[in-house]
């Protein structure tokens, strides 16, 4: 039979040793438990809040979202064809037709009115870069201007400590994508969500954006409208929208009732 004595390892000595005075002492076990719970729940705020710093948004505001009113569209308005968009214009607009580019077709009159229309595109790039269903499941296949909508109404002033990992991640996109979106350079918005289009206007002053999107083929576009006072007529863009409709048979034509 051996007589060789169990050979000690000193280092494990000492892990052991420090391991027994650690739990030796429950408020610091505790503490160090707590600091990692806390570290756990609020990373993605404290990410966030250092992000938000580096991107120069500590300061963005949600703006004012309003249902579109309805309004009347005069009856001499010309109807508007282009590639499957419809719409109406006032007659003296349509006059001055001009393609500065294979995407836009501008109408305009001789006092400064403007309607620059871009022919619809598919909006597939667009889906794939923002992948809101996998921050919120519930919004897949939601409709762009309807996200534009949702980021409009997000503000710096919304982020709370207390929001969950999940509402600081969509609070975090809705921030983001909203600069991408170009949600924050306009004074007030406007929606119109229909059965077949969505659709969302910018105001800014005398400049007023209207983007839309056709929900069964996904496609979509904007249009552009410039007045001709410092404050673009309201009524007039609305009109043009609520005129608004889309059927994947491309065609140009306009029509001077």
């Amino acid at each position: 039979m051996s007589n060789r004595k169990p050979v000690h390892n000193p280092e494990h000595r000492v892990k052991t040793g420090m391991l027994s005075r650690l739990w030796s002492r429950p408020v610091l076990v505790c503490a160090i438990v707590l600091i990692i719970l806390c570290v756990v729940r609020w990373w993605p705020h404290v990410m966030w809040k250092y992000a938000e710093a580096r991107l120069d948004s500590d300061e963005v505001h949600a703006i004012p979202v309003s249902e579109m009113q309805q309004t009347d569209i005069p009856d001499d308005w010309a109807s508007v064809r282009v590639d499957g968009m419809e719409f109406r214009l006032p007659s003296d607009v349509v006059e001055t037709q001009d393609q500065p580019s294979p995407d836009l077709v501008i109408f305009q009159n001789g006092v400064g009115v403007m309607v620059m229309v871009a022919r619809p595109a598919d909006n597939g790039e667009l889906y794939d870069m923002f992948d809101v269903a996998k921050i919120r499941p519930e919004l897949k296949g939601v409709t762009l201007p309807k996200l534009r909508w949702y980021c409009c109404q997000a503000g710096t002033s919304d982020f709370r400590w207390s929001m969950s990992p999940g509402e600081v991640r969509w609070h975090a996109f809705c921030m983001t994508a909203g600069q991408l979106l170009w949600s924050r350079m306009s004074e007030r918005a406007e929606t119109l969500f229909r059965d077949d289009v969505d659709g969302i206007v910018y105001f800014d002053g005398k400049f007023a954006s209207f983007f839309w999107q056709h929900k069964q083929s996904k496609q979509g576009g904007y249009i552009n409208f410039r007045g001709a006072s410092p404050t673009i007529d309201a009524n007039f863009v609305r009109g043009v929208c609520e005129s608004f409709k889309f059927s994947v048979e491309p065609n140009i034509e306009t029509d001077v009732n």
